[in-house]
């Protein structure tokens, strides 16, 4: 039954000591007087105030701390030099499908980050060259082929700029993926513009390498077969 104080003024109940009801008529605190949960107010008895029920205070329930939404470490942003063993800022687009997708997220296997444009003749020769279309500009490149189409590494086309230099969009990506349609491979848009403010090294393509634990393995620092050399090695040993 609905206890007599629920529908008194707040006032009162506070004057008094008293509580407030929930739903059923029932105290929503203990009866020492405090939250039931953890004295935070927001009811998900994790103490931290925010009401999702991760812990972290951000709001978005991810658990991470950093309040984007994506579950994946904190990001480090742009500013981070790009750097074996250093996180990788968060970077996220528009894959060929139309679905969204966080590159922090990939951690189930080395991912290959190809940072191309329309424009860029290097760009589609490397494209030809993992869809089996044309030759490779180094034999790296057909073991990466692969790897990828086999499932043991991933490799994503950061498509950044269309013909004219401008930012590509899902148009852009989708005619890149029905061009050149590796298996497995994926192709997406640069939605935080970071081919110019972070990734690109003076050249493109670019490329780099991400670890599973969303640290950079290998990086593009003025030839970009080199990181794909350094992924060789790991996985099928040195010579």
């Amino acid at each position: 039954m609905k206890r007599v104080w629920c529908s008194l003024p707040l006032s009162f109940l506070l004057a008094f000591g008293l509580t407030a009801c929930d739903d059923d008529g029932g105290d929503s605190t203990s009866d020492s007087g405090t939250d039931s949960d953890s004295g935070d107010g927001d009811g998900d008895g994790d103490g931290d105030g925010d009401g999702d029920g991760d812990g972290d205070g951000d709001g978005d329930g991810d658990g991470d701390g950093d309040g984007d939404g994506i579950d994946c470490p904190v990001d480090p942003g742009f500013a981070t030099p790009i750097a074996a063993g250093e996180p990788v800022a968060h970077m996220g687009g528009f894959t060929q499908d139309g679905s969204s997708l966080a590159l922090c997220t990939l951690t189930e296997r080395p991912t290959v980050i190809d940072v191309s444009a329309e424009w860029c003749g290097p760009c589609h020769q490397i494209a030809e060259c993992m869809d089996g279309q044309g030759s490779c500009p180094d034999i790296v490149f057909t073991y990466m082929r692969n790897l990828v189409v086999g499932g043991t590494i991933n490799w994503v086309t950061l498509l950044a700029q269309d013909q004219n230099g401008g930012k590509a969009g899902l148009s852009n990506v989708q005619a890149w993926h029905d061009s050149y349609p590796t298996e497995n491979l994926i192709v997406m848009t640069d939605e935080n513009s970071a081919a110019e403010n972070y990734l690109i090294n003076g050249h493109w393509p670019t490329i780099h390498v991400m670890w599973f634990d969303g640290t950079w393995f290998s990086v593009d620092s003025g030839s970009y077969v080199q990181p794909l050399v350094d992924l060789y090695y790991y996985i099928y040993g040195s010579p």
